[in-house]
C-alpha cells in the first residue's frame, strides 16, 4: 500500500513538472498527441520489422488447383528451401459465372485435403495454413471454422 501511495505521489510530481515545462515552452496537448501518434507509427514499424525477422513466409499462395503454376507440394518444398517458416495457401473459391480462375467444388475438397495432408507431413519444417480466397459473389460460402483463413475478394466495375 505504501508503495502505491509513494508511486502516485512521484508520478503526480513528475506530471506537475512536465506541465510547467509545457506551459513555459508553449507546448500544447495537441503537440504531445501528434508526437505520440508519430512515435506509435515508428513503434508499429519496429514491431513489424521484428515480426518479419522472425516470421519469413507467404500467406497468399495459389496452386494448380486454381490459377497457380505449381502443385501444393512443389510450393511447400520451394518455401522450405527458401527458408520460410510459414506458408498459407489461398485457393480461389468456386464461382459458376467465371470458372477460368477458380476451383470447382470437387477441386476445393481435394485442395483442402491435400493442404491438410502436407501440413501434417511437413509440420516439423514449416507451418502451413489452408485458406480460401472467397469471391464476394461465390456460389458457396467458405467455412472459416474449417480453414486457416478466408479472404473476401471482389472487384467492381461500372
Amino acid at each position: 500500500m505504501y508503495r502505491k501511495k509513494e508511486t502516485v505521489y512521484e508520478i503526480s510530481d513528475l506530471v506537475y513538472h512536465v506541465m510547467v515545462m509545457m506551459i513555459e515552452m508553449g507546448i500544447s496537448l495537441e503537440d504531445i498527441q501528434k508526437e505520440l501518434a508519430f512515435r506509435h507509427v515508428i513503434d508499429h514499424k519496429v514491431k513489424q520489422e521484428k515480426m518479419t525477422e522472425s516470421m519469413k513466409g507467404n500467406l497468399h499462395t495459389h496452386t494448380t488447383y486454381c490459377d497457380g503454376n505449381n502443385s501444393p507440394e512443389e510450393m511447400v518444398l520451394d518455401a522450405i528451401s527458401a527458408g520460410f517458416n510459414v506458408l498459407g495457401f489461398s485457393g480461389h473459391s468456386y464461382t459458376s459465372f467465371d470458372t477460368s480462375y477458380c476451383m470447382s467444388r470437387e477441386q476445393t475438397a481435394r485442395y483442402i485435403a491435400e493442404v491438410r495432408q502436407l501440413a501434417e507431413k511437413y509440420r516439423n519444417q514449416i507451418q502451413i495454413f489452408c485458406g480460401i480466397e472467397q469471391d464476394l459473389f461465390a456460389d458457396d460460402p467458405a467455412d472459416s471454422s474449417s480453414l486457416g483463413h478466408v479472404t473476401i475478394e471482389s472487384s467492381f466495375s461500372q
